[in-house]
This record gives structure tokens, sequence and C-alpha cells, in this order.
């Protein structure tokens, strides 16, 4: 599981995501992956979860945690 902590939000790659947006970039919504789903509307552009040093030390194994929340 991810820590919801300083470090993790510090390495987290949310912002270049093609579906990271205005409403999540506004509230300062990211580590979606250790905290929950985001509160805005979240379009299907693209995931680059994968890419994020906080998934790769992880193991975690799924995307798109903006949309469907943190991986138990």
């Amino acid at each position: 599981m991810v820590q919801d902590n300083q470090e993790n939000f510090s390495k987290c790659g949310c912002e270049p995501c093609p579906s990271y947006n205005a409403c999540m970039r506004g509230g300062s919504q990211k580590l979606f992956c250790g905290k929950d789903k985001s509160s805005c509307e979240v379009p299907m552009n693209g995931c680059i979860c994968m890419n994020c040093l906080v998934h790769m030390e992880n193991n975690l194994q799924s995307g798109y945690y903006c949309k469907k929340g943190k991986e138990e």
C-alpha cells in the first residue's frame, strides 16, 4: 500500500499525465494511488501511472487511480 506522505507526494508523477486536468491541478490533487480517486471528472485521455516512481517503488499493478481510487 502506498503511504500518503510528503515524500511520495513530491515523487508523484500525476501532473504530466494526459488525464490530469485543471480541476485536479486547482485542488492540488495527486498521489491518487495512495489517497483515493479524484473528486473531479476524469477524462480517460491516457494513463502514465506505470512510468511513475511511486508506482514502481511500490510494485503497483494497475493505473487510472485518479478514476478508480487507490490500490489496496
